[in-house]
Order: structure tokens, then C-alpha cells, then sequence
């Protein structure tokens, strides 16, 4: 936070402010936590200094979409967004990137999202790194299951809204490649619920977000699935959230600004 409101000071020639934040999003549960908090600093910061805000500009000032670019497409259009990996990015005149799109939609709104965890150990930055170079590389048997996933199975059920073929989708996802290896780095308090889960034979797929470890379910019955949660009484989740999927890109909120 101090960096981005340095780099937001040195751009804007302008005198130096003090930032708290009171709440934020969790790490890595699946909605861009760092580019939310930074984008909504920057859109305070132009409010407090009657200055015009534009999404692109900050991104730039604040020098998040020099990675991947995912994260700044999402909070420009939202939506459901598959794309080739780092090698195929696209690189703007600007200096910024671009993610290069195998496809992008916006799906069925019936489908929810049920999200939460039992611990707040997340797995990022340089932990992330080293666990990454430490992995065992997917083989191309288990390469080609998640791809074919994506595009037989949850691409069409999330326009469709064929429940039961997103779950099947979902399911191979988790069980193949580096999923397995993220999955197996998880606290005990996580493998404790994913056992309880296996024993239960509950019917919609656990999904694993990111590193972790937070967990979730998409699902049309988001109240089945909060039952099921809350029917699991050796630890109470931490955070237990039910969100709708991303249906347009960033949007600002201004009665507390």
C-alpha cells in the first residue's frame, strides 16, 4: 500500500497522504484481492484530489497489468476468462499486457458462488514461487483431461446451466495436474473439511482457489451448500461468502467515499 501511494504521489505531483484499511477481500478467494485494493485506492485517491478517474491510467500508474494482464482484464469486463499462460501475453504500445483469450463470456446468472476457509495461511509471493518450482510438472495425459474440461464441460454448462455437467467439469479440474500438489499443501484444519466432504458423498465438486486456502462451490442451490458447511462441527469457517459470478467489469461504490 505504501508503494502505490507513492507511485500515485510521484505521478500526480501532490501532496503525501496516509492510507488504513479497515476490511479488504481475502487472499485468494478467486476475486483479484491486490488489484481490488490497489484499484480502489486509486479511485479514492482522484475522489480526495478531484481528479478524473480511468481504470486503464491507474493500472498503469500502479503497474498491474505487467504480469499476466488477467487481473486487470477481469476488473476492466468481468466475466468467465480463459486464457493461453504468460508465453502468449500481449504486450500494448503502453508497456501494459494483455491476456491472449482462448474465451471469454458471461455466464449464466443462476450460477453462484459459495466461498470459504478455516485458516487464513495463504500462499503467495515468494512462498508461492518456491512451491511452484518444487512441483512436479503436469504430464500431457492430465494437461489435455483439464483443457478438455474446460471446453466440453464447463464452458458450455456455465452458458447453458447444465448444473450437473459444470460439477463433472469442476471435478476433473481438481483431481489432475498441479491442483493435486495444491491440494496436498493445505493445513490440516483444510484436509480435515476436504475429508469430511469425501465421506459425505455431498454431489457438487469442491474447488480449491488458487493456492488456498480458500475452498468453494458454484452452484445454482447456494443454500444446500451452506448447510452442508455448516453442518461440518469440528471448526466453524473463518469466512463463508456467497457471491454472484461475475456479470461486468469493475464497479465503484461511492456513499463511502
Amino acid at each position: 500500500m505504501i508503494v502505490a501511494v507513492d507511485r500515485l504521489t510521484d505521478f500526480y505531483k501532490l501532496p503525501k497522504i496516509s492510507v488504513s484499511v479497515e476490511r479488504c477481500l481475502p487472499n485468494h478467494a478467486g476475486f483479484g484481492s491486490k488489484t481490488t485494493l490497489l484499484l480502489t485506492l486509486g479511485f479514492a485517491y482522484c475522489k480526495l484530489f478531484d481528479l478524473d478517474f480511468n481504470l486503464k491510467n491507474i493500472f498503469k500508474i500502479l503497474k498491474r497489468n505487467s504480469k499476466s494482464g488477467v487481473g486487470s482484464f477481469a476488473a476492466l469486463y468481468g466475466g468467465f476468462i480463459w486464457e493461453n499462460g504468460f508465453k502468449s501475453n500481449i504486450v500494448t504500445k503502453d508497456g501494459g499486457i494483455l491476456p491472449e483469450l482462448q474465451e471469454h463470456f458471461y455466464p449464466n446468472s443462476d450460477f453462484k458462488i459459495v466461498h470459504f476457509r478455516f485458516d487464513n495461511g495463504e500462499i503467495f509471493g515468494e512462498k508461492e514461487e518456491k512451491l511452484i518450482m518444487d512441483s512436479k510438472d503436469a504430464s500431457n495425459e492430465e494437461i489435455k483431461k483439464v483443457k478438455d474440461s474446460i471446453k466440453d464441460l464447463i464452458i458450455p454448462s456455465l452458458k447453458n446451466g447444465n448444473e450437473e455437467e459444470l460439477q463433472k467439469g469442476i471435478k476433473i479440474i481438481e483431481e489432475n495436474g498441479l491442483k493435486v500438489y495444491e491440494w496436498s499443501q493445505q493445513s490440516k484444519k483444510t484436509l480435515d473439511f476436504v475429508e469430511y466432504y469425501k465421506k459425505s458423498k455431498f454431489p457438487l465438486s469442491l474447488g480449491l482457489s488458487s493456492w488456498g486456502p480458500t475452498m468453494y462451490f458454484v452452484t445454482k442451490h447456494p443454500k444446500t451448500a451452506i448447510d452442508f458447511i455448516n453442518r461440518y462441527n469440528i471448526n466453524k469457517p473463518l469466512h463463508l461468502q456467497v457471491s454472484s459470478i461475475a456479470t461486468e467489469g469493475f464497479k465503484f461504490k461511492e456513499q463511502y467515499i
